[in-house]
């Protein structure tokens, strides 16, 4: 047959090659799948609508065998599937849960429960479960700390600070294992290790949906609120999805509806809530591309409070707006002054030092050993990316004394300045103590030659997707 040549046929072919591409690889067929199929159908639970499959871009998932319609539900997983502190209490663990004081938490008894069994192997019902549950998490507390150290700030403080909190748990918890001893042969500390507790504890973080129970007496008054549901915690987060999750009290089944239609072999997406991705991040260890809830963090260092200040008293707080052209002069000064580090403060704010100024600080800084906080151009680039939606060029400058400038945009008339364009090399000009530098419209309050440093190109979405 001949291949068409028109716009039609173009089309045509590149829907056909973009649904090959989203397209997913049923993996029903797999061991570890067949065997929880099974497991399930025991226990009163067969899908019709749903398949494991393998999707590009998200990795494992679930497929739709055939055409979903709005407001259908997709699937109704019985309480009996379900592992909840029920489960727990009803095991061989409820005694030594009952009577263990001060009263552990719901997340403790589940935690506990998820080692145990996957020590327990074969001898656990719950092993086909276990089977398909991942073997390791990318939260940032499993990532090694350089790995941490890499991350923004902002992130970085909160992988730290959650780091910090689970080794709390663990070293909380270890004298309610050394009580479990009898239940096995084998040295409690060598089966509850941390490394083991961190698996259940991200087990439970990343997986488990929201099904509310009373309070009871052998448990904290934490809310007891987790349950881990098997095979559906298989679908993935999509943030645009609107679907209904909850528990069903009439049927005792934990049901989902969807929101929208799905057509047949398209992966089917839930929503774990309006997450931005450091969120997503922090608590389920991936990001969303293109997620509309994406935002940027700017952290504030320990000398905000001077820096903001200093910004009063000459009178910049007020006027900083970002129009089509840009940031105005106010805001880009503000930035630059927000994002110089203590000594460079210290030496701006006194005209006599900057004579004396280091000399390893009065060249051009290289762009790939630049230390200074990316704050002002990231701020720059959310408010451009978020009004253009599209890439934006930063300009980077360095002045002797002031350090770098940031400057977004492919055009600045501040001031009746000629426009200047990223990459280019601007007039060179002694800037004037509170005179504008030439070609930048900023203001600058030293004494210095302005030098290019480049240029960064940075889209929004694919930063944060970071």
């Amino acid at each position: 047959m001949k291949k068409g040549r028109g716009r039609t046929s173009r089309i045509r072919r590149r829907k056909l090659s973009k649904s090959f591409e989203s397209r997913g690889v049923n993996e029903s067929y797999k061991p570890e799948f067949i065997q929880l199929r099974k497991w399930l159908k025991d226990r009163k639970f067969e899908d019709t609508n749903l398949i494991p499959a393998s999707f590009p871009g998200t990795g494992r998932g679930l497929m739709s065998k055939t055409s979903l319609r709005e407001g259908q539900v997709i699937i109704s997983l019985p309480e009996s599937c379900l592992l909840t502190t029920d489960t727990v209490i009803r095991s061989y663990l409820g005694a030594y849960v009952a009577k263990w004081q001060p009263p552990l938490s719901p997340l403790l008894a589940l935690c506990t429960f998820l080692v145990a069994e996957k020590h327990a192997g074969d001898r656990s019902p719950w092993k086909p479960y276990l089977e398909i549950l991942p073997k390791a998490y990318t939260c940032p507390v499993c990532l090694e700390p350089e790995v941490v150290n890499l991350l923004p700030q902002p992130l970085k403080a909160k992988a730290r600070e959650q780091r910090i909190r689970v080794q709390e748990f663990f070293t909380s918890s270890r004298d309610f294992f050394s009580s479990l001893q009898p239940l096995f042969s084998e040295a409690v500390e060598g089966i509850f290790s941390y490394s083991a507790l961190l698996w259940a504890w991200c087990t439970v973080n990343t997986r488990a949906v929201y099904v509310k129970r009373g309070r009871r007496q052998c448990f904290s008054a934490e809310p007891d609120t987790c349950a881990l549901a098997p095979y559906l915690d298989l679908l993935n987060h999509s943030p645009g999805v609107q679907v209904q999750a909850a528990f069903n009290e009439e049927t005792r089944c934990y049901e989902i509806r969807t929101g929208s239609s799905c057509r047949r072999h398209e992966e089917v997406f839930i929503c774990y809530g309006p997450h931005d991705n450091q969120r997503l991040l922090l608590e389920y260890g991936f990001v969303a591309a293109r997620n509309p809830h994406a935002c940027v963090y700017v952290s504030q260092d320990k000398q905000m409070n001077k820096k903001i200040s200093i910004l009063k008293d000459h009178d910049f707080i007020e006027n900083m707006t970002f129009g089509w052209d840009g940031p105005s002069w106010r805001l880009l000064t503000a930035l630059k002054l927000l994002c110089l580090e203590a000594e460079e403060l210290a030496c701006w704010q006194d005209p006599d030092e900057a004579l004396t100024f280091p000399p390893e600080l009065q060249e051009p800084r290289n762009l790939q050993t630049a230390v200074y906080p990316m704050g002002a151009a990231l701020l720059v680039a959310a408010a451009v990316g978020s009004i253009l939606l599209k890439p934006v060029q930063v300009g980077i400058m360095s002045c002797v004394c002031c350090g770098p400038v940031f400057r977004a945009g492919g055009r600045s008339t501040a001031r009746g300045r000629a426009p200047w364009f990223p990459g280019t090399q601007p007039s060179a000009e002694v800037c004037e103590r509170k005179s504008p530098v030439s070609s930048l419209g900023m203001q600058c309050l030293c004494y210095g030659r302005s030098n290019i440093l480049g240029t960064v190109r940075i889209h929004l979405p694919s930063f944060i997707d970071c």
